[in-house]
Order: structure tokens, then sequence, then C-alpha cells
């Protein structure tokens, strides 16, 4: 009986001595080293030797490989993440609008947009700033044939009036 309760030890001892294979382990293949791959969420995937990690870009705390014609170098950040600008529209030329950039025209420059409810807008150059009248605390263009000293003040607010109406002539009425 001892002989054959030792058989049977052994031959489950050796049964058992083949090895576990893990429940969280992935193949990677040998074309694709584990020196080479890049943890993403946690996890390691290959990545090319077209891409290597080097060239990859943190976006919400992933790394993404970018292309070679949009280096790191190029991109801005909106909204907290990375987006490449192209080389027609480089950072310098961008504008902050609500805190984000956003690239404005050579025709439209910096200079003359104009704040309104505390953004910038372009002003055509026929309307410089200069011929702008706040009405209710923000800018409107008034044309030259009604400059500013010909506006009438009503209930606080700017009103044009015609040149056949001068201040001179009106009257007040309640008040």
């Amino acid at each position: 009986m001892k002989i054959s309760f030792a058989l049977i030890l052994l031959a489950s001892l050796s049964v058992n001595a083949a090895p576990l294979k893990r429940d969280a382990s992935y193949p990677i293949a040998e074309s694709y080293p584990i020196a080479e791959s890049y943890p993403i969420a946690g996890r390691g995937y290959p990545i090319a030797e077209s891409e290597p990690i080097a060239d990859s870009y943190p976006i919400a705390g992933r790394g993404y490989p970018i292309a070679e014609s949009e280096p790191i170098a190029e991109s801005y950040p909106i909204a907290g993440r990375g987006y490449p600008i192209a080389e027609s529209e480089p950072i310098a030329d961008s504008y902050p609008i609500a805190g984000r950039g956003y690239p404005i025209a050579e025709s439209e420059p910096i200079a003359d947009s104009y704040p309104i409810a505390g953004r910038g807008y372009p002003i055509a150059e026929s309307e410089p700033i200069a011929e702008s009248y706040p009405i209710a605390g923000r800018g409107y263009p008034i044309a030259e044939s009604e400059p500013i000293a010909d506006s009438y003040p009503i209930a606080g607010r700017g009103y044009p009036i015609a040149e056949s109406e001068p201040i001179a002539e009106s009257y007040p009425i309640a008040g």
C-alpha cells in the first residue's frame, strides 16, 4: 500500500511540475520584443520600429505616435491637449478667444481685432476702432455720416440724430 501511494504521489508531482500560464500574460511576437512595447492603459502593445517611443506624444495620459511630418514642436495646446498646426498657420498667428487659440488669417491680424464682450473679433479696415461707439458697454461701428458728436443719449445709450434735428433743437419731454 505504501508503494502504490508513493507512485501515485510521484505521478501527481510529475504532472503538476509543468509550468503554469499566467492569466494576464499576452504573447508578443519575436519581431516585437518586450523592450519595444509601450504601455498604453496599463498594457503593452507593440510599436513598429518606424515609430519608436521617442516619437510618441502624450495626449490624455496616453502615448500615441506622431508622424514625422507633424513633429511635437509644431503642436499647439488647445484645451490641454496638443494638436498639430499646419505650417501655413503658425502659433504666432493664433489668437486667444475664450481661452483657446484659433488661427487668424493674415488679412485680419490681431492688431485690427476689437474686444466685444471680452472676446476679440476682427474689424474690417473700413471700420477702425477709433470710429466705433460704445453702446451698452460694447463697441459697434458708426458710419461716417453719423459721427459721435451728432449722437444723442436716450435711456443711457447713444442713438444717431439726423442733421435736420440737432441737439439744440430737441425738446425735453417727461423731465
